[in-house]
């Protein structure tokens, strides 16, 4: 779900219509950021006769030096499928072959079209609604069948004819099915034609689409503001593209132009758009520590519950400062129910009253244990004496190395080097102000570009290639893990038996442990979301968060969300470690 939209932004066009010659408009095009241009040759300084051979090839070079691509859309109804009078069907199939040679001449990739109308009549209000007469609709079906039959077999290779979901209807949208699953023809989404203008969804098209999404090639993108009309600026009315751009953008879409009027508009369309998209991206990102890689219905309600209602919100940065502490949570760390204490007291005050703890941030107790790890593996390379140690604990580090050989001497040089990096990086970190230096997941303890830590590397991997297991854990021990000291003692001890144990130490207990005490936090979160009556168990969370309003309620339902995918994590490693115990 990690969406960045480039495959949207990297195909995007604008309508010319407005526009004083082709030429300006592909210059426009490739100086405001556009990567195409849909030609709307029902206007007349645009339609195919206007154009001679050489003034189309100089269109096709002009645009090829330029990056830009040209899509066609075809006139409305004046060129209606529905025809069947033999005078307009001959008129209708020049037009078209003047059409398709003018898109060859001029090298379009793409034509849209509308199919048209049949002819309908009004009637008495008290008679049935159906505009069309019964008896004539076999004799309009056959015809655009027909019709389209022709189109589809005189369109060129090299043009994608598409059908815009137009006035499209049920006899209309079974004619064009078989020719899609021919791939004779594909389609043109206009997201805003999902809609009336008071955003009333037509729920025949929107299931049509996108049950048949695979054959989209063009995508249609402007606004509606409820009440007055489409084609408004993106960004200005109530369309919510996220979940349309998210899904279309891992399909073969060619091109998605902003049907907005005239161009000035589309520019300010497409910058919104990116910004869009941008926050979009960010949004995903938002959710980055929990690992989501598939569609999350809730996750998508949480968003849109974002977009939403916190739109040019007062406590925009604010909220995304206290955004980003659950994003930094880390259910491994070993602080990690102090780190949910101090989220939920931020959101309530809607402030950063405590920063969170996090792997750049390591507490003196911890430090100070690490040092000590450090100093053992030095003695133990110094073949110090563990007679004169007055500390039982380097004695215990010494007798699970044993005697040294030239293996045991490179891994824990490897290990005292890395712990070393630890302690430099952590000292500085602890030193700057925490604030500035609150802890991102997803900064790793990558100790490897260090030279001697290279050298190690190399010499480990050269003279016992059978080691790389050693090192994949030392690398991957993090101080911040609550298993840290753990880990350690069990790689010390590998060291000293010369070999990896495989079998993996019980752990299920403390896993299923963490996840029974993460759930009470969950439990009580969602009776605070449903405005459950406060009870003694609840109180604390209750009054920290105190009154709700959507920030608080946007900031809670990520943070329940987030616990509730942590919890599924952790029972499943403590079922998986249970069985691997038996």
């Amino acid at each position: 779900m990690t969406d960045n939209f480039s495959n949207i932004l990297n195909h995007l066009s604008y309508h010319v219509v407005y526009d004083p010659n082709l030429h300006d408009a592909i210059d426009y095009a490739a100086s405001h950021g556009f990567h195409g241009i849909q030609i709307a040759i029902e206007v007349p300084r645009f339609s195919p006769e206007r154009y001679s051979g050489n003034n189309r090839q100089a269109i096709r070079q002009h645009a090829e030096k330029t990056g830009v691509r040209i899509a066609l859309h075809g006139p409305d109804d004046a060129a209606s499928l529905f025809v069947s009078h033999p005078a307009l069907v001959r008129g209708m199939h020049e037009y078209y072959r003047d059409v398709f040679k003018f898109g060859v001449d001029i090298g379009a990739s793409l034509i849209t079209i509308h199919i048209g109308q049949p002819a309908a009549f009004g009637r008495h209000a008290e008679s049935p609604s159906e505009k069309i007469p019964y008896d004539d609709r076999p004799h309009y079906e056959a015809q655009l069948r027909k019709n389209l039959q022709w189109l589809c077999i005189e369109c060129p290779e090299n043009i994608i004819l598409c059908v815009e979901n137009y006035k499209l209807n049920d006899m209309i949208l079974n004619v064009i099915d078989r020719f899609l699953e021919s791939n004779q023809l594909f389609l043109c989404w206009d997201l805003a034609k999902n809609f009336d203008k008071d955003m009333n969804k037509n729920e025949v098209i929107e299931s049509y689409f996108s049950e048949r999404i695979g054959y989209i090639r063009q995508c249609h993108l402007h606004d509606i503001v409820p009440g007055f009309r489409s084609h408004q600026v993106i960004g200005s009315g109530d369309i919510d593209f996220y979940d349309y751009l998210q899904t279309l953008q891992h399909h073969p879409v060619l091109d998605y132009c902003i049907e907005v009027r005239p161009r000035e508009m589309a520019f300010e369309s497409l910058q919104n758009l990116n910004q869009m998209c941008q926050m979009y991206h960010e949004q995903m990102q938002q959710w980055r520590n929990i690992g989501v890689r598939e569609t999350d219905t809730e996750i998508d309600a949480i968003n849109l519950f974002e977009r939403s209602n916190l739109r040019n919100h007062e406590f925009d940065n604010l909220k995304r400062a206290i955004r980003r502490n659950i994003t930094y949570l880390e259910c491994t760390h070993y602080l990690f129910f102090e780190n949910i204490q101090k989220i939920i007291e931020n959101i309530g005050k809607l402030q950063i009253k405590e920063q969170i703890y996090g792997c750049m941030i390591i507490e003196e107790n911890r430090m100070k244990r690490i040092r000590d790890f450090e100093k053992c593996l030095h003695l133990w390379l110094d073949r110090a004496s563990p007679e004169n140690f007055q500390s039982d604990f380097c004695r215990q580090v010494f007798a699970s190395l044993g005697k040294s050989n030239e293996r045991k001497i490179l891994l824990v040089r490897r290990l005292a080097r890395r712990l070393n990096f630890i302690l430099a990086w952590t000292s500085n970190q602890n030193s700057t102000d925490r604030s500035a230096a609150i802890a991102d997941k997803f900064v790793d303890f990558d100790d490897l570009q260090e030279p001697e830590t290279m050298d190690l590397k190399r010499m480990i991997s050269h003279q016992f290639p059978d080691a790389s297991e050693f090192e994949q854990h030392i690398c991957e021990n993090r101080p911040c893990h609550h298993k840290f000291f753990r880990h350690l003692d069990i790689i010390i001890k590998n060291i000293g038996a010369e070999s990896w144990d495989r079998s993996k130490p019980a752990r299920h207990r403390d896993g299923i442990e963490r996840a029974a005490i993460t759930q009470k936090y969950i439990d009580h979160l969602t009776s605070w979301l449903n405005r459950d009556p406060v009870n003694e168990e609840t109180s604390q969370i209750f009054h920290a968060l105190d009154k709700m309003d959507p920030v608080k309620e946007w900031l809670v339902m990520s943070l329940k969300k987030t616990l509730e995918v942590f919890v599924k994590n952790m029972r499943n490693i403590g079922e998986v470690s249970e069985q691997e115990t038996r």
